[in-house]
């Protein structure tokens, strides 16, 4: 082995060689995670937002403000993923349930987030399993008021890991909802990272944010609960 250095060496006429501890494999998935390969798996691919976008428009709720949730809990997802620890696939489940949570209020304003839940189980929607489609309906059953409970009859149904699965997310719905409370957008983008023993978001926006940062204050307690965490949020000085 150090003869073929030797050769190298006189070859190129060089005067000394670096050894890496890194291997070509550990070259490989660096390159693949600075370019952002296999990010497609955690988006709806195209013909299911059209599906769910084709579904918000049609019950009637505010597709800008479905479309915002949905950016939201991705960026939530995928910055809470070393916590968490669920599968790209769930970030699926995760933005179709932005877009459809409000749905029910075609029905009734009153316990709209039960009515969102009947309205997606009870749904024609290509491109997603039936099982898809229940978790789906499950997340939006639990955008708001209680938490995912075992003597709830859908999510008894599920198995353990499924679970976890609903419980996990639903936080980062609630959140997402939270943080467009006012149906305006005026989160433009958000950081989230664990520091300090804490979840903490900090909101990036040219406008007030009070309405926001008091509805995601009020999801604190859901993070607790689902990840053992506290959550702070505060909004970046400009």
């Amino acid at each position: 082995g150090v003869a073929v250095f030797l050769r190298v060496l006189e070859d190129f006429q060089l005067p000394s060689i670096y050894y890496c501890s890194a291997g070509v494999r550990d070259g490989i998935v660096a390159d693949l995670a600075a370019r952002g390969v296999g990010r497609e798996r955690t988006h709806l691919d195209r013909d299911q937002r059209r599906v769910v976008e084709r579904m918000t428009r049609h019950y009637g709720a505010a597709l800008p403000h479905a479309r915002k949730v949905a950016a939201l809990a991705h960026t939530l997802f995928e910055s809470l993923q070393p916590i968490h620890r669920l599968t790209p696939e769930c970030a699926k489940l995760l933005e179709a349930a932005a877009f459809l949570h409000d749905v029910g209020h075609f029905i009734s304003d009153t316990g709209h987030h039960k009515h969102s839940a009947y309205v997606v189980a009870n749904s024609d929607m290509p491109g997603f399993t039936d099982l898809e489609r229940f978790l789906v309906a499950t997340l939006c059953r639990y955008h708001r008021k209680s938490a995912p409970a075992a003597r709830h009859e859908g999510l008894a149904a599920l198995d353990d890991d499924r679970k976890r699965t609903i419980q996990l997310l639903t936080p980062l719905l609630r959140l997402a909802d939270g943080l467009d409370r006012g149906h305006e957008q005026r989160v433009d983008e958000i950081e989230c990272q664990l520091r300090n023993g804490a979840i903490v978001v900090t909101l990036r926006s040219s406008r007030d944010t009070d309405l926001e940062q008091w509805a995601a204050d009020r999801v604190a307690p859901a993070f607790l609960e689902a990840y053992g965490l506290p959550l702070d949020v505060a909004r970046a000085r400009l």
